[in-house]
């Protein structure tokens, strides 16, 4: 065992799921290593916190879980030990500019994850998130509580739905006035999150919680959204499949895609290389 690693974050799409999007053997693995030799190991992911969820029950975790590009950190089935929320007028404006756009629009308020734009494309999402996503009359009135983020999806099917997206998300960084963030997760997909939240610094406040220093902690992705918490942990690791533009600096890159870069990530730095 590397007895440097003692914290295994690792993002769930792209990543830690293999190429069916299912939880595979290599994640089931990669998961028992790090149980054996003592090695907290967690997800770190884009997703809401109870999606999340269910792929930490699946995988047995217990180690608080990121969630919410970072502006959530949770003990699975228990307590949020931090929620980084939206202040309600800049979620209202956020919302009223999205309306101008054909996308459909998400909110997470803790509890419940709603739309105000039910469609066909809602089903199949909901089912790749393993959650129920509940229908509301307006997105604004049922955020007035408190949410955590929004997410906005454009119609991936559709020509020059990249375009829309990147003119939604110039509109949105101009009415931000400095209280939320903008992330592009995906070519059809933006999400807004307070401006404080990220997957870097939740990992931060992760080891923090959990007593290990940062320079202990092993990070594991994939996508542009993944970069900070790459960079901020001591060991930072991509899986194969990420682009190719993601590559620099310290950053190392594994062989293998997916779960199996995951696994050739956790045998090469928590076992030390042993097969």
């Amino acid at each position: 065992m590397n007895s440097e690693v003692r914290l295994v974050a690792v993002d769930i799409d792209g990543t830690l799921l293999d190429e069916a999007h299912m939880i595979g053997e290599s994640a089931r693995l990669a998961k028992k290593i790090c149980d054996d030799c003592g090695v907290a190991f967690t997800v770190a992911t884009g997703r809401v916190s109870t999606s999340a969820e269910v792929v930490a029950c699946e995988l047995g975790i217990t180690t608080p879980v990121i969630a919410n590009g970072g502006a959530t950190i949770k003990v699975p089935g228990g307590p949020f030990l931090r929620v980084l929320w939206i202040p309600d007028e800049a979620a209202r404006r956020a919302i009223l500019a999205a309306r101008r756009y054909p996308v459909e629009r998400y909110a997470f308020t803790g509890e419940r994850y709603v739309t105000e734009t039910l469609c066909r494309e809602t089903l199949p999402y909901s089912r790749a998130l393993g959650i129920a996503i509940e229908e509301v009359a307006d997105l604004i009135q049922a955020t007035n509580g408190g949410a955590v983020n929004l997410v906005l999806r454009a119609n991936r099917y559709e020509p020059g739905h990249e375009q829309l997206v990147d003119r939604l998300k110039a509109e949105l960084e101009e009415t931000s006035a400095g209280e939320f963030r903008v992330e592009k997760s995906l070519p059809h997909l933006l999400e807004v999150l307070h401006r404080g939240a990220s997957k870097g610094e939740a990992l931060r406040a992760l080891c923090e919680m959990l007593a290990v220093p940062l320079a202990s902690s092993m990070a594991i992705g994939d996508g542009f959204g993944d970069i900070d918490m790459i960079d901020a942990a001591g060991t930072g690791v991509l899986v194969a499949n990420a682009h190719p533009s993601l590559s620099g600096g310290s950053r190392k890159r594994t062989r293998a895609s997916h779960a199996d870069g995951v696994l050739e990530a956790v045998r090469a730095f928590v076992l030390g290389g042993v097969a």
